[in-house]
């Protein structure tokens, strides 16, 4: 906005007001003087630029982007804690405590048939993968077996600043959330811990009348678990459905299901120059991150992957000399509106020169 307030503008205007009976040359007096107060305008008008960015939630700076969103009590989501399924040989308590890996686990909710739900103490992503054994940290009496039997809830880190961004601007868009639209449902559940891209189907592209089908993935645009998907059942609209007990209006028969995953075999063919190795190792990781990038684009349209689109990537790998690629056989594929995809096959066959 300020691009032409420069120092240079800003001299040549105070000397353009000084008498040209004056010497206003480079080393006079008068230049001397209005050169260093036309420096410090400049940057006054640079810091102005600075300070305009703030006010406006695409440019923000992380600091002021939570300010803006304060005032329409919107907030980014805090980390989260992993929570996972255990199987115990005797009742244990509530509040007894557990050691797996490096975290420790705290025992939260009895589920039946000698299950609980355990939280564990250190929120974030990082404890997702580190499973392993479960060792109890308090002397349990009779207990002989600690056996982890999945996950529940991944946990999650901080909300990404740029990802806060796009749902805070999303939220003030021309489509508004009220009374339980789509939008609003959106609204709600992307606010929630654990959870990434939001589909919901109302009636007539669902169940009929009173319908509402919602499907979800987790911050890392993979399909939410069973169990997770069942909590924010319950909590939208628990039994008897529809009847206004949980967020969802009365009359809303709400169902919620993990996006489904579509796992596809890519057939790729390398011909190297014999340069580089680990040409395959990189080959996989790109096809992943392919896959990755599209499902990026699950809650707006139904995700597509090409083969071109992974042979581009392949190109970028050092030792690459050409490259094709299939998908399940063919040039592309196109989920569902349900389906998050992944390279669940990756055959790779390197033909060096």
């Amino acid at each position: 906005m300020f691009e032409n307030m420069t120092a240079e503008y800003f001299l040549q205007q105070a000397l353009a007001n000084v008498s040209d009976k004056l010497d206003k040359r480079e080393g006079a007096i008068i230049y001397d003087t209005l050169a260093p107060f036309c420096n410090e305008l400049a940057r006054a008008y640079a810091d102005l630029e600075l300070v305009l960015m703030q006010l406006f939630p695409q440019t923000a700076a992380r600091k002021y982007l939570l300010l803006l969103a304060q005032q329409r009590g919107f907030e980014p989501k805090a980390a989260s804690a992993l929570e996972i399924k255990a199987h115990f040989n005797v009742d244990v308590p509530i509040e007894s405590r557990f050691n797996m890996e490096q975290y420790n686990y705290t025992v939260t909710e009895a589920l039946g048939g000698g299950m609980y739900r355990l939280v564990c103490e250190t929120a974030g992503s990082a404890p997702n993968s580190a499973l392993g054994t479960l060792t109890p940290i308090n002397y349990i009496s009779g207990l002989t077996e600690c056996t982890f039997i999945g996950i529940l809830k991944e946990g999650t880190d901080e909300e990404d600043t740029e990802d806060f961004r796009k749902r805070f601007i999303d939220s003030i868009s021309d489509t508004q959330p009220f009374g339980g639209n789509i939008s609003d449902y959106k609204k709600r559940l992307k606010a929630m811990d654990g959870i990434g891209q939001v589909k919901v189907f109302a009636a007539d592209d669902w169940l009929g009348a009173g319908t509402v089908g919602i499907f979800l993935t987790n911050a890392d645009n993979e399909p939410v678990t069973q169990e997770f998907a069942a909590d924010i059942k319950n909590m939208l609209d628990p039994y008897p459905n529809g009847t206004g007990l949980g967020m969802a209006p009365v009359g809303h028969i709400v169902s919620v299901s993990p996006a489904r995953s579509a796992g596809l075999t890519v057939s790729i063919s390398i011909t190297s120059d014999g340069s580089s190795g680990g040409i395959e190792e990189r080959a996989r990781a790109v096809t992943a991150n392919y896959f990755k990038k599209q499902n990026q684009k699950w809650e707006t349209r139904n995700v597509s992957v090409y083969a071109s689109g992974i042979v581009a990537e392949l190109m970028d790998i050092d030792g690459v000399a050409d490259a094709q690629a299939e998908i399940n056989g063919g040039a592309s594929y196109t989920g569902t509106p349900y389906q998050i995809l992944s390279a669940a096959n990756v055959e790779v066959d390197i033909d060096e020169q």
